[in-house]
């Protein structure tokens, strides 16, 4: 973890450099080019422990829609920004070093805008119901494919040669999310940078924080002590109202602005509502009095004092971009869609602890994740090699190049924000319960249905017991599935 830190702190310190050097308008995410040694970026020390094989031209077939979500795991030719010739180079180090090619399956539709989770899952049907040997992994929408995983479509990916769990590369505590009895079917990973670029965190506006008195809150992320409640304190009496008009509205300063949606706000936490008791069984616990304070300090944050609620994610950017933000909670990749090119000073934050007493900070992220077929079985070794080899890559090239993208700022404080992120990315967590809720479980929606514009409401005793015996269901169904496809 220290090496790794110092290398991307040293491609930190080269971004500058170049600023420095440069016209700030001149430096763009585009036209910035790894150091020659790109390739040695991450836990250099750490090998993949896969052997020596000439696949003779094995195709590896992956099945893939949308455009850009899919170029974070392939992308065609090399095209000069930063982050695509990283993915570029990636399945050429594996393509080289096994004598085998990947490219994308026949049924995929990547560069065309986005398809529906209806057609994904059509693509997929057909090819695994016609018993076609027609791509080795698929990427498609997560709630789908966690469905499909029920039905019996996909390989234990516990069952597949050379993946190595213990590896980097693999987030712990997705891999631990993911799994239950001794199972996991969907993988999220660094095979994809769509599991970084969809982390979320925490955004904050330096100059406006350092304006209103506040230190920067690094430091109570070092010692343990950023919590909801320093959030909240921070946040208060933040309110202007710029232009005026004696409303509240997005033309105003805010403590901190919400998206208006609640991905991945519960995950932090890890309370998950889908619990493995580590005996085969699946149970549904619900802690009523954590989430019930969980709830109250998010009520506070948002709804009370300095809180705003925008109508959408491109209007919470906007306020934020603009400098009329303390925080926001939002995907990392914004970073680099967003914020990059903008005048603001900003800096990255994990979400904050609920209270001292919890161990770690935890991320939530959302992914288009992995799944391999049951049509694959007849060629896993090659399939897992393959996949093993692209994660780790991916590992070692792709997760620098998108670092130093999304710090690209223009001031000197970037060593904190890139240990920052390194926190954030020890600690990633796909939930479980997210993927297989359906759309209905605590995680999915409960915020979303207490929160909901005019009639917020904290009382998550009512909202547990109105879905305490759908949730009890569907968790027998998960297990059962699962019970079924082990035997």
């Amino acid at each position: 973890m220290k090496k790794r830190l110092c290398l991307i702190l040293a491609l930190l310190m080269a971004v500058q450099f170049t600023a420095c050097g440069e016209a700030a308008d001149e430096v763009t995410a585009d036209n910035t080019t790894l150091p020659e040694d790109s390739t040695e970026v991450g836990e250099t020390g750490i090998s993949d422990d896969l052997p020596d094989v000439d696949l003779e031209g094995y195709e590896f077939r992956i099945l893939g829609f949308g455009d850009s979500r899919f170029a974070a795991i392939w992308v065609e030719d090399q095209n000069g920004s930063i982050v695509n010739d990283a993915v570029y180079n990636k399945c050429k180090t594996v393509e080289d070093r096994f004598n085998c090619s990947i490219v994308i399956a026949e049924g995929s539709n990547v560069g065309s805008g986005s398809t529906t989770t209806s057609d994904e899952r059509n693509t997929i049907m057909r090819s695994i119901m016609a018993g076609e040997d027609s791509f080795d992994i698929a990427s498609a929408h997560d709630i789908t494919l966690a469905n499909m995983t029920l039905e019996g479509h996909f390989i234990n990916l516990y069952d597949v040669p050379y993946l190595n769990f213990d590896k980097p590369w693999w987030p712990k505590y997705t891999v631990d999310s993911l799994t239950f009895d001794d199972q996991m079917y969907m993988f999220s990973n660094s095979l994809s940078y769509n599991n970084m670029s969809d982390t979320r965190v925490m955004f904050f506006n330096k100059s406006l924080l350092e304006d209103l008195n506040f230190e920067l809150p690094y430091q109570s992320v070092y010692d343990g002590s950023w919590t909801l409640d320093r959030l909240n304190s921070m946040t208060k009496g933040a309110y202007a109202d710029l232009n005026g008009n004696s409303d509240i509205d997005e033309e105003d300063r805010f403590g901190i602005v919400n998206p208006n949606y609640y991905y991945c706000v519960l995950e932090p936490f890890n309370l998950e509502p889908y619990q493995d008791d580590g005996k085969g069984n699946l149970t549904y616990v619900f802690d009523l009095d954590k989430y019930q304070t969980i709830v109250e300090k998010f009520y506070s944050l948002f709804v009370g004092d300095g809180g705003f609620i925008a109508s959408n994610g491109p209007t919470a950017r906007k306020v934020f971009a603009e400098g009329r933000a303390l925080f926001t909670y939002d995907q990392l990749g914004h970073a680099v869609s967003d914020y990059s090119q903008t005048d603001l000073i900003y800096g990255i934050l994990p979400m904050p602890k609920l209270d001292e007493t919890q161990d770690e900070y935890y991320a939530g992220c959302t992914d288009r994740p992995c799944v391999v077929p049951i049509t694959a079985d007849p060629h896993l070794d090659e399939t897992g090699l393959i996949i093993e080899a692209l994660s780790a890559e991916g590992y070692r090239q792709v997760f620098p190049a998108y670092f130093e993208q999304a710090l690209k700022v223009r001031y000197a404080d970037q060593t904190d924000d890139a240990k920052m992120i390194d926190i954030i990315n020890q600690n990633v967590i796909l939930s479980f319960t997210y993927m297989y809720g359906n759309f209905k479980s605590p995680y999915n929606i409960m915020l979303e249905t207490l929160f909901k514009a005019g009639s917020e409401s904290t009382d998550v005793a009512s909202y547990a017991a109105s879905i305490q015996a759908a949730q009890e269901a569907r968790v027998e169904q998960i297990m059962e599935a699962f019970r079924d496809m082990k035997k």
